[in-house]
Order: C-alpha cells, then sequence, then structure tokens
C-alpha cells in the first residue's frame, strides 16, 4: 500500500484494515508514522568583508540540530559536523567575486533529515575607494575656496563623506574659508 501523509511534520496515524478471505477474521493494525520538517540553513554576512581578512557568516538553522552543513566556496565543499543556532563559518575573502552556496544540511532526527536545497551569497570584490580632487575653485574674492571630488572602486552604491551618503560618484564642498585645509573621510 501506499501511505500520503496528510502534514509535513508531526505524528500520523495510520489503521491498516486486512481483509481476510474467509474462513479467517480481518485483521487491522495502527501504525504511527512520525514526519519531520526538512532542515534547512541560511548564510548570512556577520559585516562586510575585506579582501584577505577573515570574516564571518552566521548560518541560521531551521529543523531538529545539531547539524552537518555542507557549504561551496566557488564549487569546493567543506563539510562541518555539530553545528547549533548561533554556529558561524569563518571564510577568508578571496579577491575575486566568490560564490559561497548551501549544498546539503543533515539533522540529528533518527532517521537523520537530509536536505539537498541550497542557498547562496554572491560575495562581490570591489577595487578600494578613492577619492580624487578635479578641481579646486575660489570665490571672487579669493577668501573661499570649495573642492570637487570624484569617488570611485568600492562599492558606488554606498559612498559616505563625513558620514553623509553621497549621491553617484560625484561631489562638491560648500565653501571653505581659504587657508583652511579641507579634511574629509
Amino acid at each position: 500500500s501506499t501511505l500520503t501523509p496528510a502534514q509535513t511534520t508531526g505524528t500520523q496515524t495510520f489503521l491498516y484494515v486486512v481483509t481476510a478471505v474467509a474462513p479467517c477474521p480481518n485483521d487491522t493494525a495502527v501504525v504511527k508514522i512520525k514526519y519531520h520538517q526538512l532542515p534547512t540553513a541560511v548564510l548570512q554576512p556577520v559585516a562586510p568583508f575585506c579582501v584577505g581578512t577573515s570574516a564571518q557568516m552566521d548560518v541560521n538553522f531551521t529543523g531538529n540540530g545539531p547539524f552537518t552543513l555542507t557549504y561551496r566556496e566557488n564549487g569546493l565543499p567543506t563539510t562541518v559536523n555539530g553545528m547549533v543556532q548561533g554556529d558561524q563559518i569563518t571564510i577568508t575573502p578571496p579577491a575575486t567575486t566568490t560564490t559561497y552556496q548551501v549544498a546539503s544540511i543533515t539533522d540529528s532526527n533518527t532517521p537523520a533529515c537530509t536536505n539537498n536545497a541550497t542557498s547562496q551569497i554572491i560575495v562581490n570584490q570591489f577595487t578600494p575607494p578613492k577619492v580624487t580632487v578635479d578641481s579646486v575653485q575660489c570665490n571672487s574674492l579669493n577668501t573661499q575656496y570649495r573642492a570637487f571630488l570624484t569617488f570611485s572602486g568600492g562599492d558606488a552604491t554606498s559612498y559616505e563623506l563625513n558620514g553623509v551618503n553621497v549621491a553617484g560618484n560625484k561631489h562638491t564642498s560648500t565653501y571653505i574659508n581659504s587657508g583652511t585645509q579641507y579634511n574629509f573621510s
């Protein structure tokens, strides 16, 4: 017989009836089947990655741990046993764009459930940010000046100057008194 579960987790009870041929009596059996939720794992960077330095990725699990996680870095597998919610994996981001992918996650149920569904993070490496002073313009009395800057490299969607987001890759400072150094970070 084929059993079709009505649910995907929990316990389901089936009554199996065997119809006998006379003179034998019919027989019944109760079968309880426990279903476990497939485990999942999602990778999440803890902080921005910098080329050549160690970085942490949280692994957010669902299911019954501890877990065995296999993840791939540009297709090369690494397996970590005994992981629990809150654990992290340590990677060293390379100098090129790299894909980190959950290849499989196995839980601690008996028998163990394995989910080969994947989640992934693509780490894009950017060249270091650079600021170029294109020109400096003095006012008509030469008592003030302003600087015209161009940003390049880095993540162009997140340029900041002195803690303020910069729209695009160009910035013109406010007028600064002559003789005063223009400092920015």
